[in-house]
Order: structure tokens, then C-alpha cells, then sequence
């Protein structure tokens, strides 16, 4: 039971009451179970041990279930939390609806001391301290996960503005390839015999190609599809610029050759 004891005695270290723990001796498992106001709001903590696998969790969960209907936000929003790797563990919607963080860890061939269940449990707090309102929104609210995602985007925008040598490059650090496609295609339009008027008509037509792939990328594997038509119709209307400038070229060439 050492990691029981390893739980017992942050419990003890926290002045928390010790007879909301469960035990089971012969299966070296322990469970602990509690009440955290997070945000005004009463969070339920649960930490387990298991010396059989060598493990530690820690679950911190809302208050509060999530909408049946905003579950898809919901999990947009918690994915996209997941992938800023700025805490440790994960968010997850738990098989009651409640917005939960979780962490393990594997104390096999480590001597684990009070310091550590801290560590995983402030981490869980500040997820929450950050992200509040956020999550409480998506998850209870018609506020989606496309407008949340903006707020954090301007947010991140006005503490870090992009410096004129890399305008080209999304915040994540990556080129602005969509931005690129738009600048190259109305050149072509131009270079191929369209006055600006028409090259800026059929460039919106792209640019609401544009926001359909944005849309999409905010999505999860299930709008993979319409990425994908997205993507193909994106392709057919390069291609057929280009067939375009073809045919140009080729009717210029045939009026230079009649010429001579």
C-alpha cells in the first residue's frame, strides 16, 4: 500500500478529512474523494492509487454536465485546450457529461513524495482558472466553439502581433498558405487577360472556398469529408485557371501567326 500511504499523507498534509478515503488492502487500491471550490464554483476531486499497476490519477471535475446538443463544442474546445500542451494532463467529458481533467502517472521505479500529487492538482486547477468561462459557455450555452475560438485567436493576436518579416505566418508559426493561394491566383487572374474588376469577382469565389476549408479545420475527424470536397473543389478551379491561361496563350499565338 505505498502509494495509499503516499495518498493518505497528502490528505493529511491538506488538513482534508480522512474517512472519505476507500481502501482496499488486499487489492493495494485507494480512493479519495472531496470538494474543491474552483472559480466559485464546487469542483469534485478524486485521487486514486493502484500499487498493483504502479499508478496515480487524479480526476477534477465541473459541477455541471454538458448540454447533449453542445457536446460537439465541447469537445472542439477541450481538444484544442489538449493541443496547446501549456498544462499537464488532459480534459475529457466523463461518461456523466461532467467536464473533467484528468492526469496520471506511472510511479513504477519512483518515489513519489506529497510534492507531486500537488503538482498534478494545482495544474488541474489552473486549467480550470484559465479557462472558466470558456468551457462553462460551450458547454451550457448557444455560444459555439467557431466563436470561442476567435476570442482566444484576438486574444492571443493582441499580446503577440505578428512583425512585418513574418506576415506570412499563422500563429502557430507555420506559412499562411491559404493567404498565399489567394495572392498568387489573383496575379494569375490579372496575367491572363482579366481586368481587376473580373480577377476580384472570381477571387471571392475562392475566398468562400477559403472560409469553408476554415470551418472544416475547426472541425473534428467527422467533417474530414467536406475537407476533403473542399480541397478537391479548390483544385478543379486551379486547374481550370490554368486551362484558361492555356487557351489564351494558344488563341494569341494563332492571331500572332494569322498576322504574319
Amino acid at each position: 500500500m505505498r502509494l495509499a500511504k503516499l495518498v493518505e499523507k497528502y490528505i493529511a498534509d491538506q488538513e482534508w478529512y480522512k474517512e472519505q478515503i476507500q481502501a482496499d488492502v488486499n487489492a493495494g487500491k485507494a480512493k479519495f474523494g472531496t470538494n474543491l471550490s474552483i472559480s466559485n464554483q464546487s469542483f469534485r476531486l478524486l485521487i486514486e492509487s493502484n500499487d498493483e499497476s504502479e499508478s496515480l490519477i487524479l480526476n477534477l471535475c465541473t459541477p455541471f454536465c454538458v448540454i447533449e446538443s453542445k457536446l460537439p463544442d465541447a469537445f472542439l474546445l477541450l481538444n484544442y485546450l489538449n493541443d496547446q500542451k501549456i498544462y499537464r494532463g488532459r480534459l475529457i467529458v466523463n461518461e456523466n457529461g461532467n467536464v473533467c481533467f484528468k492526469d496520471s502517472i506511472d510511479m513504477q521505479n519512483i518515489e513519489g513524495n506529497i510534492a507531486l500529487i500537488d503538482t498534478m492538482l494545482q495544474s488541474g486547477i489552473r486549467v480550470f482558472d484559465d479557462n472558466m468561462d470558456a468551457i462553462a459557455s460551450v458547454a451550457l450555452t448557444r455560444k459555439t466553439y467557431k466563436s470561442i475560438r476567435k476570442e482566444y485567436d484576438n486574444h492571443f493576436d493582441i499580446e503577440n502581433p505578428p512583425h512585418a518579416t513574418n506576415s506570412l505566418r499563422s500563429y502557430s508559426g507555420e506559412i499562411c498558405v491559404d493567404s498565399l493561394i489567394m495572392f498568387c491566383t489573383l496575379v494569375l487572374l490579372e496575367g491572363v487577360g482579366y481586368s481587376q474588376d473580373e480577377a476580384q469577382a472570381r477571387l471571392e469565389g475562392l475566398k468562400k472556398i477559403k472560409d469553408a476549408l476554415d470551418d472544416c479545420r475547426m472541425s473534428d475527424e467527422t467533417e474530414g469529408l467536406r475537407l476533403q470536397m473542399a480541397m478537391d473543389r479548390m483544385s478543379k478551379m486551379m486547374q481550370a485557371l490554368s486551362n484558361i491561361e492555356k487557351k489564351i496563350s494558344d488563341v494569341s499565338q494563332t492571331i500572332i501567326e494569322n498576322m504574319k
